[in-house]
């Protein structure tokens, strides 16, 4: 369960980097599952149960959702400068920190 280990900043980036991806027009609804490995309405439903997240089955739609927003954001979508600010709060830097923090807490586990 990484998402526990992480300072309450670095949970509040994974939120940001979930909302980011369910909300913005960068991921198609015809790829969203494909890459994310969880639908829209789940990723929803995991964004309202904030911040009572059971990641703890790497099976588990939280794990999924939590590790492949990490991923889109920081590897996959292309986010324009100018719409940064609308989705996030850090820059880059401090989400790829957070995300190989969360990566290297799974692969301690």
């Amino acid at each position: 369960m990484f998402f526990a280990q992480l300072t309450e900043r670095e949970q509040d980036i994974v939120r940001q980097c979930m909302n980011a991806v369910l909300n913005s027009p960068y991921v198609g609804n015809f790829e969203f599952q494909t890459r994310l490995g969880v639908d829209r309405q789940a990723l929803q439903k995991i964004i309202k149960t904030w911040p009572n997240l059971d990641d703890s089955d790497e099976s588990s739609d939280a794990y999924l959702a939590i590790n492949n927003c990490f991923n889109e954001v920081c590897h996959g979508i292309k986010i324009p400068p100018d719409d940064w600010s609308l989705w996030f709060n850090s820059p880059m830097g401090e989400i790829k920190a957070a995300y190989i923090k969360s990566a290297k807490d799974q692969s301690d586990a």
